[in-house]
Parts: C-alpha cells; structure tokens; sequence
C-alpha cells in the first residue's frame, strides 16, 4: 500500500512543533531553578547514587520504577535529571494532542502550547520529582488503550505506585473505566508490577509484602497537617493560571454534558475528565481529614496536570478551526492571554527573579560549600539536614566517613571534629534541631554563618564545629 501526504498541511504543523520543543529545553536549561529545594533535590540523589548502592532500586520513598528509569540520566548530574523530565513533560503533551484528534498533528502542537504554559507544569521539567514521570506513564497508558494495544497499557499503569503513590487510587479509577468499558478482564494486568517487585524485594526485606510493610506513608507524623476543603481549588489557579483553570471548568461542564446526552461514557474526553478530578478529589479528603501525610503541597497536581489539555481544547480548538475570520481572531487573543499570563499576574504566574533561579535557601549552601571547599576544614566529616548540600558539598551522604546526616538520633553519635551545617529550615522541620542546641553546647564552637536572599524571601547557614 503507497502511502502519501499532504506535505502542504503537514509541514507547518511539524515546524510548529519542533520551534515550540525547541524552545521549551533551551528555555528549560537556562532555567536555574529546581523547583522544590527539598524533594526536588532528594529524589535525583537516590537515582543517580543508585549505581553505587542498588538498595535504591528497592527503595519505596525513593519509587523504584522511577529510579530505574531516571538513573541514567541522572548520571549526567541534575542537568541529565532536567532533560529526563522535559522529555517527560512533553512526551505527555504531545501524546494527548495526538489522542485528541486521529491526525497526528492536528492539535499537538495547541497541546504543547496549552500545557508549557501551565506555570506549574513548565517549571516541573527543571526538577527531579517523581510526578512528570507519573504523568507520562499515566497518559502513556492511556495512548496505548486507544490505540488498541489494551494489555499493554493496563500493563504499563500497574506501575504507577512504583512511581507516585497516588497510583494506588488511581488505579481503582482506571479499573472503573475498564470496567465501563466492558474490558473487565484485563483488570488481573493492574498487579503486574506489584507481583514483578514484590519478588525482587523478597530476599532483600525477607518479606515478600515489603510493598505493603515498608509503606513510608503509614503511621502518624507529626510535621504533616491538614487544612480546608477549598485549598486545592485555590491552589490549582495558582499553579494553572486564571485563564487555563477557567477554560478547564467551562471544558469539564461540556464534556459532562456531552457525555449523559450521548450515552457515550468511554471517549478520552471523559477519561481525562475523570482522571483528573477524582486526582482532584482524592488529594482534598486526604488534606481535609489530614490522611496520607498530606502537606496539602500544589505540586501532587503535575501529575495529571497535562489531562487538562484535553478539556481546554474542547473549549478552544473550534475556535481555531473555525472559518470564520471573528473566530480565528479570539483563537489567537485567547493563545496571547493563556501564554503572557504567567508573566503578567503578580500571584497567579511567575514570581520574578525567585522563579528561574536558586532559591534563597540554595544560594547560602552554595556560598557555605564554597567556603567550605577552601577552608582548612574541607577534608572534615560534615553533618546536615539540607540535601542540596550533598550536590553543593559534592559528598556521598551515604558515606559515613563523609557524611552524617543531622537528626536526633544522630546527633549523640557525632564524631569529633565534625563540621555542622545547619540551616534554618530543613535542620528545624524536619530534623526538629533548633540553632539553640548548638550555641548551648559546649560541645560545639560556632564558625561561620551564611546568608542566602532571593526577593522577600531570606534564608541562612550556621556553621559549628565539634570540638575534640
């Protein structure tokens, strides 16, 4: 069978496409931001420290299935963990737009443009969290269903715990859909993975249920909390932009709508629906009832943020299809506000210089770590609670003659001689070790202090050393 195109149709949609790529990871590796300072910073040590000590590959804070796919891009430093996620982030974007419409091209480029706008969803790439990866296998998934290779994509979800541990009820959501659907029996395909890592870790945890015991997000914790029923809604304005949030709400209602007239319940239009606002649903309860370990932090929603292309196209793609001369001017209007919108809101956007660059926090490690580094104390053990530290300091924290990490039960076994870092965030909330305890002891002789600023907001560095 000869195949043929229409090179004059197809051409500028290619171009279109590749500039908006193009620009995405020129505009991703000048960003210097990491997004999240705490996180962010962690994860990309498990995957890249992973080809030193395999543990991590089992690691259930850690998510196995993303350490595995991310640690050999994180072998090229956070660089390589920022290309990892770009591609991520767009490979997401692009599936959707392809999903969209049968042509492959007819709205993966207003997909691209939709979902880099998303202020959240953009400074996600520069990051080395777990949710862009969650979102590629989730929509990954869901390119394979629609394809008509269905074993394959129910395959694929069941690794969605082994990436975010949200996969544990979206996968009850993807089963309803199946269900729906009348495909039921692919439903035993949803504990594929959980069978394939259950075996691997048997030997290491000497429990075959290590999935379920070692689950880091069980028992109560103190520095979690909960909050008001509204705050993701609040939030999602933030992280999406007034203009997207609204076209969202206007794109679900049509979709609903649509979908109880036709007495069609199995489109992507209501699959991205639903996949979304059960997300959407699930992550209040659990920050209203104070459940899970919620810090009731915007970010969860990078997981299925790219989802809420497909309702927003619903809204805007007649426009930009439309014939009419009105129509194809209010596409374009619409494109302007929904991509200069970030940059123009003062809360609802970019926060300018924070937003691109280190954070104030990052900035005093790096000026600790540089003195650090020429000061007569380099080759000292060092102790802290800040993880960027481990990248600014250049040390394997999971080497104890390196490294000791600060908390309390590490605090009585310090060696002499080792240097603290102390920081006035990490060191407090999550260690609960006070700057008081050191300037108290006569244990410790305070060194240095570094500050770090970016905008409104300060952050600062103690130095101490532990006498002999």
């Amino acid at each position: 069978m000869k195949l043929s195109f229409k090179t004059d149709r197809i051409s500028p949609s290619i171009l279109f496409t590749a500039s908006i790529l193009l620009l995405n990871f020129i505009a991703l590796f000048l960003n210097n931001s990491t997004f999240d300072s705490g996180d962010s910073i962690l994860h990309f040590i498990y995957a890249k420290q992973s080809w030193t000590y395999s543990k991590y590959f089992l690691h259930h804070w850690a998510k196995p299935f993303f350490v595995l796919l991310a640690s050999p891009f994180a072998q090229l430093g956070f660089p390589g963990m920022k290309l990892f996620n770009g591609l991520c982030v767009s490979m997401a974007l692009v599936m959707l737009g392809s999903l969209y419409r049968k042509s492959f091209f007819a709205s993966v480029p207003f997909s691209l443009l939709l979902g880099l706008s998303m202020p959240d969803l953009f400074r996600s790439q520069s990051s080395g969290l777990t949710e862009p990866l969650f979102a590629l296998i989730l929509v990954s998934g869901m390119y394979l269903y629609f394809r008509d290779f269905r074993s394959w994509g129910v395959f694929l979800w069941s690794f969605l715990p082994f990436v975010r541990s949200e996969g544990w009820f979206v996968i009850p959501v993807l089963a309803v859909l199946l269900i729906a659907d009348r495909n039921w029996k692919l439903l035993p395909l949803f504990s594929v993975a959980t069978v394939i890592y259950s075996l691997l870790g048997w030997p290491y945890y000497n429990d075959i249920l290590w999935v379920f015991h070692e689950n880091p997000y069980q028992g109560v914790e103190v520095k979690y909390g909960h909050g008001d029923w509204i705050h993701y809604g609040v939030q999602l304005v933030y992280g999406m932009g007034l203009p997207l949030f609204s076209t969202l709400v206007l794109g679900t209602l049509l979709i609903v709508h649509r979908t109880f007239r036709n007495r069609e319940f199995t489109g992507i239009e209501i699959w991205a629906v639903v996949l979304f606002w059960s997300f959407f649903c699930a992550h209040s309860i659990f920050w209203a009832m104070g459940w899970f370990h919620s810090l009731g932090l915007r970010r969860v929603f990078i997981a299925v943020l790219p989802l809420t292309v497909i309702p927003i196209m619903v809204i805007l793609k007649p426009l930009v299809t439309n014939s009419k001369r009105s129509f194809r001017l209010a596409a374009r209007l619409s494109v302007i506000i929904v991509v200069l919108f970030p940059f123009l809101a003062s809360k609802m956007g970019y926060k300018l210089p924070g937003a691109f660059s280190k954070d104030a926090h990052q900035l005093a490690a790096d000026r600790a770590s540089a003195w650090f580094a020429s000061s007569d104390l380099a080759n000292s053990r060092v102790s802290y609670s800040y993880h960027y530290l481990t990248l600014s300091l250049n040390r394997d924290m999971d080497d104890p003659s390196q490294v000791r990490l600060l908390n309390h039960n590490s605090l009585s076994r310090l060696p002499d001689s080792t240097v603290i870092l102390w920081d006035d965030y990490f060191a407090v909330s999550d260690a609960g070790i006070t700057e008081d305890y050191f300037r108290e002891s006569d244990d410790y002789v305070w060194v240095r202090s570094f500050k770090g600023e970016v905008g409104k907001k300060r952050a600062r560095i103690e130095v101490f050393y532990k006498v002999p």
